[in-house]
């Protein structure tokens, strides 16, 4: 969720409310054996509950461990994000910032493409 006068939700909602590109990496692995702990602090740095996180497991959903979110805007006014996820703890992380900045530079045309919509 990504509410603009409530308390954002997940790596999109994250997005959204900082108007900025978020990067989290090095995530916990939540695949076999994990702690309580892990879901923990899975669910502090991606802004979801632990309730959520259980309920993907016990679907057999797997968790990134790393996510980079980055804004959308059209006419310079957010329209959305776009959400990247890896399942490589190190796979999106702040010094690797070349796919990051590719998909910036994608999510600007995007937003001019949608402009004309």
């Amino acid at each position: 969720m990504a509410p603009d006068n409530g308390r954002p939700e997940g790596i999109a909602g994250q997005t959204w409310a900082a108007k900025g590109t978020i990067y989290k990496a090095d995530l916990p692995s939540l695949e076999g054996r994990h702690t309580k702990e892990d879901i923990a602090f899975y669910a502090k740095e991606t802004l979801v509950s632990s309730a959520f996180i259980k309920n993907r497991m016990s679907n057999n959903l797997t968790m990134a461990r790393s996510y980079c979110g980055i804004p959308v805007e059209v006419k310079n006014r957010l329209w959305g994000v776009i959400v990247l996820d890896s399942m490589s703890p190190s796979g999106i992380k702040k010094p690797i910032r070349q796919t990051a900045l590719t998909y910036t530079v994608i999510a600007k045309f995007a937003g001019k493409l949608l402009e004309g919509a």
